[in-house]
């Protein structure tokens, strides 16, 4: 199972200071140059495909663009290792009101093809190719159930999640929402794949929309509880932990501060990388 990293936007002083805390980084829509810039470092990059998000929902988006500029960065940088198609195309605070209608969903299923057949020429030296299961929120549990139906699974090799903990229970709250990883497994049979998970510290403020705040010492704990559970069930691919760095006024999600502070979870997750490649 991998174990990365969200990250990307942070200066050239990422690259180094990440270096051997994992070896993949999940970075937004990116540019050639920028793949290029992750590759001489030596890290390999799940190449999140966040946009151009449109009020409209998925329709709003041409599914040939999409995968022709997708295809031709892959060419370009070949340590792009997976794709992962449209970031939480189910959530309406990035693809409008009408982001789980109907249309949305066909949208989606019709750009899931439409992306395999732009990579099936290449088998399998291609990336893997990755379709958001949950949609980015809780109540958009039943979007990866509706797509589903409507394509054939040989266009996909995995589904995402993003199992926040959610702001009731506490106890709950710590361990992340488990049950989507357990449901996009039962609902496809694919590997799933936690592109988002974690955790803010931003003790003293705000829950943020999809955590409570957290000291550091928890924190790293929950990471390390819920990476762990992950690679117990044998159908993880990858746990990519939210994010590298804290950003806004509470989104203190970061493994370190926005100016750069290591905190403990910044060593726990160079531990539980050590153990990945040990096979622990």
């Amino acid at each position: 199972m991998i174990v990365s990293l969200n990250a990307g936007g942070w200066g050239a002083g990422e690259l180094t200071d990440l270096k051997g805390v994992v070896d993949t980084l999940r970075i937004d829509t990116i540019s050639n140059s920028t793949a290029a810039s992750y590759a001489g470092a030596g890290y390999k990059v799940i190449d999140d495909i966040s946009g151009p998000y449109s009020s409209s929902g998925v329709s709003g988006v041409d599914a040939h663009a999409i995968a022709a500029e997708a295809l031709a960065r892959w060419k370009a940088n070949p340590n792009i290792v997976a794709i992962e198609i449209m970031n939480e195309p189910a959530g309406n605070w990035f693809w409008g009101t009408s982001s789980m209608s109907e249309a949305n969903v066909q949208a989606y299923a019709t750009m899931l093809k439409v992306v395999y057949e732009a990579f099936a020429p290449y088998g399998s030296a291609r990336p893997k190719l990755l379709a958001s299961y949950d949609g980015g929120g809780e109540k958009e549990a039943e979007w990866g159930a509706r797509w589903f139906k409507l394509i054939d699974p040989k266009w996909i090799d995995g589904v995402t999640v993003h199992p926040y903990g959610g702001t009731g229970s506490r106890a709950a709250s710590a361990l992340g929402d488990r049950h989507r990883v357990e449901q996009a497994h039962a609902g496809t049979g694919l590997p799933v794949w936690v592109t988002e998970v974690g955790w803010p510290t931003a003790v003293g403020q705000p829950a943020t929309g999809d955590s409570l705040q957290w000291t550091e010492a928890e924190q790293s704990a929950n990471i390390s509880s819920f990476v762990k559970w992950a690679r117990g069930l044998g159908y993880v691919a990858d746990v990519t932990i939210f994010g590298a760095h804290d950003y806004g006024t509470n989104d203190f999600y970061g493994i370190e501060t926005s100016t750069g502070t290591h905190k403990s979870s910044y060593t726990t997750l160079k531990t539980l990388f050590d153990e990945s490649l040990s096979g622990e």
